[in-house]
């Protein structure tokens, strides 16, 4: 039986979904310049979200959410973490 990822996306912890942000964008270091990398993210974001039947605004709404709560939760190294590797190394 394949996992319900509504499920998952519900039961996530911002702490989760931030670190594994983290480990996405480590990975998209070396790809394209940004002017490229963007629209690519955008463009796996879109067809996920169509193969999982997601509606992308809502999960983009309550992934903005979960980026707000991990900073409120004293848990924001991360999303600190994640703009400084934004700034120094992209």
């Amino acid at each position: 039986m394949r996992p319900n990822v509504i499920d998952q996306i519900n039961n996530s912890t911002a702490d989760e979904v931030v670190q594994a942000s983290f480990g996405i964008l480590d990975s998209l270091q070396n790809l394209n310049p940004p002017g490229i990398r963007l629209p690519a993210i955008a463009i796996l974001f879109l067809l996920l979200c169509k193969r999982f039947n997601i509606n992308s605004p809502e999960l983009l709404s309550k992934s903005g959410r979960m980026l707000n709560d991990s900073l409120l939760q004293g848990k924001g190294e991360h999303v600190r973490a994640i703009r400084q590797y934004l700034d120094n190394e992209m």
